[in-house]
């Protein structure tokens, strides 16, 4: 809340109307507003707040001076804004308070300040949150009679609907409104008022269509009604009415300023581009925000110019804003940019995690569609199969891994050939672990690379400290222009507060009751709530939530004491919020999430939720896991848990359930919280650490609590941080930190400092010690190869992969023992060197890097081609040479029909590799779990087997995990292994085999080499499989099911034919699956169905011809069938209605087609022209549409209906 009214701000606008008291007692009082409401929320019991009416007054005077055009001249922008921010504050908590006293008209008035002060000041998300609040969208008047018994209310409703951002509905209502208010006459009492509504709804509309069209007559008939308006308030001494209309002509002029036709016609977007933005219903984006406006206006540049992160002239770039900022968008348009500009290019948008991946490739595609862009997502890790290679080569923007990119450069993949534009998700990744390693390196690579020095590449994070921006600054420039575009401004704001516990003071320590034993109950603890509001040092405290008892008996002997648990005090506070909003509880330790879920504990807290939504979650789960797994338990009470090592299609469905609000409260590990935006209100850490001290860090801790409050849909998102009872003990092994968790309250600046992994896996001078170990023996090939891989940590491995590369690409040249600086001088180009290490550090780095270039320049080039395009270490290179050179001779003689995974691959070949190729080597970690002390001994060809030819995961989990008992932990270890060994490890081990067996020149082996890693990624056997995983399909059960019945029906797929696959699969409907697979879950279907409206591209049709005809599809699932004949034969008039069902758990797009005579439903419109029917109601175009004829019988023997649809207006 500091953001929006610190001290400075306060003082800074108070002053600038001339007010020059005491600003920390309007900084108090609105410190007491917003806690009052807080104790509300949690006891219901409304304290009184004093000196309201000076906070109103004060809010008032800012919003009416600062809005004034006068003092808009003599003052700077940013403290009118921040005046006005702060007036929006109080508006919107004293309204906010009236209606927590249930006073309707109050809250009314405030919200209106409310929403004019914010839209004026840079928060228009929350002004629209607000007037939405307020804004009633069946309210429209009848006749003139309605309008003038409800002037007042109606007019009102207009402006709200104006602050909300409802220009659809302004656009559409404005002739009702009008035709109602036309029929007062000048002798009406009310002709003034009326007249003047007149005047501001033709302006709300015409603004509306502006926003919509971008329409110039439009904007200045706006301007011009509603200066009538106000000149006709003033002449008729309408004081309130001429007051709303000088702020409205504020506030629409603001708007417009910020307005995407405004914005992006100066960064001359295509109109086309700017229309997909602003004239669709859903996800549109009529208004930028000032982030975005400044990221497309305002960079910072090396020389203190300004300069505009979408010119050509500015090839790097690193944008830092905060969690919900905007940054997705800024993302968009860049791509868009560099696709308007460079149409035969490739754009890649690089993020961290598989899901991250897949909201990306959403958000991404939904628009770009549009203007005949396809995006993709491509997953895994250093490998990539000929349907990925051929589904790349259709694509425009591709959505990866750093992994998959790093492997697409390293093999040289047609797709890199031509890229111009690189986007950076979560730039500070680089800081962490092994990944953040890679992805150092692979960047650095990058920007010394040569041939794509002219490629743009822009790096994005919310969470990098500001006082490292120099040092990342010169990381990234390479010599190039290197803007940083930083900000601190957020949407929404948010609220911290701690639940810790107290010893209660002598007044709770009175007897609270007293049983028929005579024992006599005290308090033991009682929690507290306390919110640091971040202004000053003002914190607010509620005491007595809730206490814990315990009782003595007439001796004073203790013979009872009630305790909680971490989870039962999770519980408790989310028992307190209420289920209503949606709830986030982060736990460090997956273990945690499954013990927070118990079904009985739950009980006791929450209660059960009916809701079929969640009981088609819970028969999914059923199918997928068993019913014996703790989320079928959990599920009923609208709890869920979600981490890494849950099936993918799981995971998927959760996350579905969660943003719909089936699941109200989910309990969640990084692998969600970091990156994914969901509909967070109320986020609660419940523990941020593991039983072995595996911590969250502060950088992850802040990025992940800036989804609280969802901007547009909130004003205010609230983070509460448990502060268990032991976090204040003084235990001797340290293992509660006090400090630490302090540190997680504070976020200090120093606690987002970036540091290079490679000097973080073991402490300084471990590092320094194995750096100077390997460069004292490592002389040649020889040497290296001699040295024992494990004791190589991971880092340094990557390191002479990294060195190889640079060799290879001639950035280090003849290197020697005497010409150390040459290659200390490209070193000094990676982040880890302008750091600043220790000299030590740095001498280290430099003379290893030495040697492994020498080893890099002994090899013949086309081995250190086959080298690096595998990404594996050297020593693996080596050992895959000597298995290639086995699998040619035993295949030799084979012949083509008895070619098959097993005798390419066997049993022998499997073992040697995990035995002897370190990035494939099987840890303990990678299937057992910390929390059982069972070792597993597993056959791993035996598992691989059944994995490819498709057991479904539960057989595989019980079969071969078997010896862990509990079915959650067998789960995670089972989901753990394939994840690691097929998903990642064993398909790049495998591509790479396939790159040492290709110089041997046989055809059949390398087809074969090249079709395993897809099968074992995906767990699948059939190349029409493999495809429905290629194009997101992420359950393996339902790809192999629709290969099945592609198959049955077309016959087998002709290799690297992709087009009559995909063909099929965009007809799909979710009748016609379900017709073909009785069997599959309903979820399967709904997964296979979303998965087709993300890769289809929408049709043009009706709007371009105004007229088509089409087949009623599901006829024979509704009414169609029973009353064709009685519609044909009783009735002349076939006309039909139609209705979006946004709601429609297949497709948010669907159009229900009903005859009207008895409102039946007779069927959808068919889905390949559904989005654009339901974009042409949602946009207020009136359609006719008329059944013709009935067509001949399908294939099942059923009748067929021909509609015609019809754009009358």
């Amino acid at each position: 809340m500091d953001k929006i009214a610190s001290i400075e701000k306060l003082q800074q606008g108070l002053s600038a109307i001339g007010i020059t008291d005491d600003y920390t007692q309007v900084q108090d009082l609105i410190t007491e507003l917003h806690f009052a409401y807080e104790e509300f929320r949690f006891k219901q019991d409304l304290p009184t707040v004093a000196d309201q009416g000076i906070l109103w007054n004060v809010a008032y005077y800012l919003i009416t001076a600062l809005s004034y055009s006068g003092r808009q001249a003599r003052l700077p922008s940013s403290v009118i804004e921040d005046g006005l921010a702060i007036s929006g504050l109080v508006f919107e908590l004293l309204g906010r308070y009236a209606a927590a006293r249930q006073d309707g008209d109050a809250s009314r008035v405030c919200n209106l300040n409310a929403s004019i002060a914010y839209t004026l000041s840079r928060y228009q998300a929350n002004s629209s949150v607000l007037a939405k609040l307020q804004f009633n969208e069946d309210l429209l008047p009848s006749d003139p009679d309605h309008f003038i018994a409800h002037c007042d209310e109606l007019g009102m409703n207009l402006v709200f609907g104006l602050l909300g951002r409802q220009f659809f509905w302004l656009s559409q209502n404005k002739s009702s409104f009008l035709s109602a208010i036309q029929g007062i006459g000048p002798e009406h009492i009310i002709f003034e008022e009326a007249s003047f509504w007149a005047y501001m709804c033709q302006a709300g509309g015409r603004f509306a269509d502006f926003m919509i069209s971008g329409e110039e007559l439009a904007i200045a008939e706006c301007y011009e009604n509603i200066h009538r308006a106000r000149d006709l308030a003033l002449n008729h001494e309408m004081l309130t009415e001429h007051w709303l209309a000088s702020r409205l002509l504020n506030c629409v002029g603001r708007m417009e300023q910020r307005s995407s036709w405004r914005v992006l016609q100066r960064q001359h977007f295509s109109p086309e581009y700017i229309s997909i933005l602003t004239r669709f219903p859903w996800n549109s984006v009529h208004e930028l925000w000032d982030s975005q406006i400044e990221a497309l206006e305002g960079v910072d540049l090396q020389d203190g110019n300004k300069g505009n992160i979408l010119s050509d002239n500015i090839k790097r770039a690193l944008v830092t804003m905060p969690t919900s900022a905007g940054k997705t968008l800024i993302a968009e348009m860049l791509i868009v940019r560099a696709l308007e500009r460079y149409p035969d290019a490739k754009c890649i948008y690089v993020a961290p995690s598989r899901a991250l991946v897949d909201e990306v490739e959403s958000k991404l595609h939904y628009r770009l569609r549009f203007l005949g862009y396809k995006v993709a997502s491509v997953v895994g890790s250093f490998e990539i199969s000929e349907f990925e290679e051929a589904y790349l080569a259709k694509i425009n923007v591709a959505i990866l891994t750093p992994e998959k990119l790093d492997y697409l450069f390293r093999k040289r993949d047609p797709f890199v050939s031509n890229v111009s534009l690189i986007i950076f998700d979560e730039t500070h990744k680089v800081g962490e672990g092994e990944r953040g390693w890679l992805l150092e390196t692979l960047i650095t690579w990058l920007l010394l690379k040569p041939d794509i020095v002219n490629t743009k590449m822009v790096f994005m994070s919310a969470v990098i400290a500001g006082s490292q921006h120099t040092a990342i600054r010169l990381w990234l420039g390479q010599g190039n222009v290197s803007p940083v575009l930083s900000s601190n401004w957020s949407p929404t704001r948010q609220l911290l507060g701690v639940l810790h516990y107290v010893k209660p003071n002598p007044v709770w320590r009175r007897p609270i009751e007293e049983d028929d034993s005579g024992n006599r109950y005290y308090w033991d603890q009682i929690a507290c709530l306390t919110f640091k509001y971040r202004m000053g040092s003002a914190q607010r405290q509620i005491d007595g939530l809730y206490g814990l008892r315990f009782a003595v008996d007439q001796n004073f002997k203790r013979v009872f004491r009630e305790t909680e648990n971490r989870y039962e005090r999770c519980l408790r506070l989310v028992q307190l919020l209420g289920t209503e909003s949606s709830i986030l509880v982060y736990f460090q330790e997956k273990a945690d999430l499954i013990r927070f879920c118990n079904g009985e504990m739950l009980s006791r807290f929450l209660p059960l939720v009916t809701d079929s939504r969640l009981q088609k979650l819970i028969d999914y789960i059923n199918t997928r896991l068993g019913p014996d797994f703790p989320l079928v338990r959990s599920l009923p009470y609208g709890v869920a848990f979600h981490h890494g090592d849950l099936p993918p299609d799981v995971r998927g469905e959760i996350e579905s359930a969660y943003r719909s609000r089936a699941i109200r409260v989910l309990v969640c590990t990084t692998t969600l919280a970091e990156g994914v935006n969901l509909p967070v209100k109320f986020f609660i850490l419940g523990y941020p650490q593991t039983y072995y001290r595996n911590r969250l860090s502060v950088r992850d801790f802040k990025n992940i609590i800036g989804r609280a409050g969802r901007a547009l849909v909130d004003t205010e998102g609230a983070v509460y941080v448990v502060r268990h009872p032991e976090f204040d003990r003084e235990d001797q092994d340290g293992y509660h930190d006090k400090d630490y968790f302090n540190s997680l309250i504070d976020m200090p600046d120093e606690s987002l400092i970036l540091h290079s992994t490679l000097t973080e896996f073991g402490g300084e001078d471990e590092v320094i010690t194995q750096l100077n170990l390997l460069g004292d023996v490592i002389n040649d090939v020889e040497t290296l190869l001699q040295r024992d891989i494990d004791d190589m940590a991971d880092e340094i491995r990557r390191f002479q992969i990294f060195i190889f590369t640079l060799f290879e690409d001639g950035i280090i040249v003849n290197p020697s023992n005497d010409n150390i600086e040459a290659v200390r001088e490209v070193l000094q180009q990676t982040l880890l060197f302008k750091l600043g290490p220790s000299n030590q550090i740095e001498n280290a780095v430099t003379r290893l890097g030495v040697k492994f270039a020498i080893v890099s320049s002994q090899l013949e080039s086309k081995r250190l081609r086959r080298f690096n395009s595998s990404g594996l270490g050297f020593r693996s290179n080596i050992f895959l040479e000597q298995v290639a050179a086995q699998i040619v001779a035993r295949t030799g003689d084979l012949p083509i029909n008895e070619f098959s995974f097993e005798n390419v691959i066997t049993p022998d070949d499997l073992q040697a590799i995990m035995a002897n190729v370190w990035e494939t080597k099987p840890k303990q970690t990678d299937y057992s779990s910390r929390y059982f002390k069972t070792i597993l001994t597993l056959n791993h060809y035996a598992i691989l087997l059944d994995w490819v030819k498709g057991l479904d995961f539960a057989v595989i989990r019980d079969n071969f995990f078997s010896s862990i008992k509990d079915i959650e932990l067998r789960t995670e270890a089972c989901q753990s292994y394939i994840s690691k060994q097929f998903t990642y490890k064993l398909p790049w081990v495998i591509a790479s085999l396939h790159t040492h067996v290709e110089p041997f020149g046989n055809p059949i082996l390398n087809f074969w080499l090249n079709t395993i890693p897809a099968q074992i990624k995906y767990g699948v056997d059939t190349p029409e499989a493999v495809y429905f995983c290629t194009v997101g399909i992420r359950s393996r059960f339902l790809a192999r099911r629709l290969g099945e019945i592609y198959r049955q029906e077309v016959g087998a797929m002709v290799q690297e034919d992709w087009d009559p696959v995909e063909n099929w699969f965009l007809r799909l409907s979710p009748f016609s699956l379900h017709e073909r697979a009785p069997d599959l879950p309903e979820l399967a279907i709904r997964q296979a169905i979303r998965r087709v409206n993300t890769i289809r591209r929408p049709s043009r049709r009706l709007f371009a011809d105004r007229r088509i005809y089409v087949l009623i599809a599901g006829w024979q699932y509704y009414n169609g069938e029973r009353l064709i004949d009685e519609i044909f034969a009783q009735h002349t008039d076939t006309t039909l209605e139609l209705k979006h069902e946004p709601e429609n758990e297949y497709d948010e797009y669907a159009v229900a087609i009903y005859w009207p005579r008895v409102h039946a439903k007779l069927g959808y419109i068919p889905r390949e022209h559904n989005e654009e029917v339901a974009t042409l109601l949602a946009l207020g175009h009136r359609l006719e549409i008329r059944i013709i004829t009935i067509r001949g019988l399908d294939a099942g023997g059923r009748r067929q209906v021909e509609i015609r649809i019809e754009i009358i207006e």
